[in-house]
C-alpha cells in the first residue's frame, strides 16, 4: 500500500494533525475494533481514498484521466466491500451519504480555518503520491486490501 500517502491523509482523518478537522463519518462496528487480516483497515482506507477521490475531483479535473477513474473505481468497490460485511448492516445509500458528508465536513472546516483545500499541506501531498502510483497502483493496492473477507474496521488507521 502507499504507506506515505496514507500516513499523512490517515492523520488527519484521525485529527493527529492541528488544529483538528471534524470527526469524519463512521460506520457502525461490532465486535473486534482491531483489523487482524494484514491487509489494512478497509475503513481507514476508504477515508484516505475518498478524500484522494475529492481532491482528485475538485483540484484536479480532467487531468489524469486513467488515475481518477481508478480511484473512482477503488472508492466503488471499497463501499461494496463495505456493504457486504459491515455488522450491523449497512446500505450503499448510508455508505455514499456518509462519503459525501465527509467530503462536505472536510472542506468546510479547511475553508473555515483559512485554508484552501487544494493547497491543504495535509492533503495535496496525496495526489502526488497517487500520480508516482499511478492508475495500476491504485488498482493493486484497493485489490490487496480488498482480498480478504472480512468486518470493515478503522483501526488500526496508520
Amino acid at each position: 500500500m502507499f504507506a506515505k500517502a496514507l500516513t499523512v491523509a490517515a492523520a488527519l482523518a484521525a485529527g493527529a494533525m492541528t488544529p483538528q478537522p471534524p470527526a469524519t463519518p463512521q460506520i457502525p462496528q461490532t465486535g473486534p475494533q482491531t483489523d487482524q487480516s494484514g491487509k489494512g483497515a478497509v475503513l481507514c482506507s476508504w477515508h484516505v481514498y475518498s478524500a484522494a477521490l475529492q481532491l482528485a475531483e475538485r483540484c484536479h479535473p480532467g487531468r489524469d484521466p486513467e488515475l481518477q477513474r481508478a480511484l473512482g473505481d477503488g472508492v466503488g468497490d471499497i463501499e461494496a466491500f463495505i456493504v457486504r460485511h459491515s455488522r450491523p448492516q449497512v446500505t450503499a445509500g448510508q455508505v455514499a451519504a456518509l462519503r459525501e458528508r465527509g467530503f462536505r465536513e472536510t472542506a468546510d472546516w479547511i475553508t473555515r480555518n483559512g485554508g484552501d483545500f487544494c493547497r491543504d499541506p495535509n492533503l495535496a501531498p496525496l495526489y502526488g503520491e497517487l500520480r508516482r502510483r499511478g492508475a495500476e497502483g491504485v488498482r493493486a493496492d484497493v485489490a490487496d486490501l480488498l482480498s480478504v473477507p472480512r468486518q470493515p474496521l478503522m483501526d488500526p488507521c496508520f
